[in-house]
């Protein structure tokens, strides 16, 4: 892929700093991939893969050494071609030890794709572009230049007027303004990001906001591969406000148990935000029998009355996760760190608290939770069970969501005559919170019970995540 850069010089005020280099040129091309992908207006699919005028490169001598030199040079003539001579403009690198160019010559120092982009008609931001060459023997060997950023397209159509589109990565995010609101209608209006190139599949989502229909959140059912030099393109797709969410809906896709991470069980601002729980559960020791809070300063793991479950998993796996047995003294804790979160330690599943897991009790039964916890019932004292858990409605409600939940692909089983832990522990340290949905047909259902022991090999974390 070519781009054009902005020009950092004007012609009539450039200074030759090395007189010595005056009129040396660099023949330079650009790589065409099998995609045929490159800087300018799409064309029945394909972009035309050509050098534009006042395209500059940094030539550079000694990379990444003490002795390391930069020189700009300029597009001679107008472009319109894959090949171009670039004449030197100024700077100190020595012609006969270059070895590596880079365009745009404003990236020489920082070869990022950048995470800010402007949006341009039927083409990508130019300084997105980023293109390296390097060879050991120098510009005697042919000059090829390669991408290192790959672009994606996205066609939206709808009503509406974009302001941005954001491209959330694993590592980084990626935004794209536009100067002026542009309008949707029934014919796709293009989107172009640039975005590093990887040729490993990663997980995005985008975030289409508009300047008065509020944002929508768009995300393909599987992870994604970006490779360097290519585009790629999502079919075109009607612009919708952010899903409203309503308890017992799949999510992201509120209809689709195949793409589902599990079952939302809260929602908040009409159902724009809420808590998920996970269709996947861990199930055995929690951790130590010690206190969290005076081993470690954990708080967050003993605060009143309504403690923070996703700061006390951040924190129990910040104080552990560096230590040798972290995977067999914490294995739950290691599980939703590396398989459900990846690896990051900020990730968005965490150990409920002890007022999550009673809400979601109360969406298991078909209970309304304000009207639950404006009765008598407090979900904070132990051994006291939710008023009507046991009607026969509840129990119906609760086979219903386990046979929801169990649809996801997937899916651990759900144990009605389980239980799961809270990120609440005793004041000694000894046991965790541990609220029970059944207990095999006794009257012990629907409430918290604190006796059960951190090692107990039948602890169960089902992670939950804020949408």
């Amino acid at each position: 892929m070519a781009s054009c850069g902005t020009i950092e010089q004007s012609p009539e005020t450039v200074t030759v700093e090395n007189p010595a280099y005056k009129g040396h040129v660099i023949s330079a091309a650009i790589a065409v991939p099998e995609t045929k992908t490159g800087l300018g207006a799409e064309d029945n699919g394909v972009f035309p893969v050509v050098w534009r005028a006042g395209d500059e490169i940094a030539a550079i001598s000694g990379k990444g050494t003490s002795e390391e030199k930069t020189s700009l040079y300029r597009l001679v003539g107008s472009g319109g071609t894959s090949t171009g001579t670039f004449e030197y403009v100024s700077g100190d690198a020595d012609p006969a030890e270059i070895k590596d160019l880079v365009y745009p010559a404003s990236a020489a120092s920082d070869l990022s794709v950048p995470v800010s982009q402007t949006w341009h008609a039927d083409s990508f931001d130019p300084a997105a572009a980023i293109m390296t060459w390097h060879s050991d023997e120098g510009l005697s060997s042919e000059i090829t230049f390669n991408n290192i950023y790959s672009v994606v397209c996205l066609q939206i159509t709808g009503e509406g007027s974009v302001t941005s589109v954001v491209a959330h990565l694993p590592e980084a995010t990626y935004t794209l303004t536009c100067a002026e609101p542009l309008e949707l209608s029934d014919a796709p209006q293009k989107f172009y990001i640039a975005l590093p190139g990887n040729d490993e599949a990663v997980d995005i989502q985008f975030e289409i906001a508009t300047s008065a229909s509020g944002t929508m959140v768009k995300a393909p059912s599987a992870a994604k591969t970006f490779a360097a030099g290519t585009v790629v393109r999502f079919p075109a797709f009607a612009f919708e406000a952010a899903t409203l969410y309503s308890v017992g809906d799949y999510y992201p896709d509120a209809d689709d148990a195949s793409t589902a991470e599990g079952i939302v069980f809260s929602v908040s601002d009409g159902g724009l935000h809420g808590l998920v729980i996970s269709a996947r559960e861990y199930v055995g020791k929690w951790g130590p029998q010690v206190s969290e809070q005076r081993t470690t300063g954990n708080d967050a793991i003993r605060e009143q009355p309504q403690p923070d479950g996703k700061l006390a998993t951040r924190n129990l796996i910040v104080a552990h996760k560096d230590e040798e047995n972290f995977a067999t003294d914490y294995p739950g804790f290691y599980w939703l760190l590396n398989t459900m979160n990846g690896g990051d330690v900020d990730g968005d599943w965490y150990v409920p608290s002890r007022p999550e897991i009673a809400e979601l009790y109360c969406a298991m039964c078909g209970v309304d939770w304000d009207t639950v916890t404006s009765d008598w019932w407090n979900y904070m004292d132990e051994k006291v069970s939710m008023p009507g858990y046991d009607a026969p409605s509840a129990s119906s409600a609760r086979e219903a969501f386990k046979a929801k939940i169990e649809l996801v692909s997937g899916a651990s089983t759900f144990n009605l005559y389980g239980k799961i832990s809270s990120s609440y522990e005793t004041g000694d340290g000894l046991n965790i919170w541990n609220f029970y949905y059944l207990d095999n047909g006794n009257s012990a259902g629907g409430q918290f019970r604190a006796a059960d022991l951190k090692t107990n090999d039948y602890n169960r974390i089902r992670p939950v995540k804020q949408f």
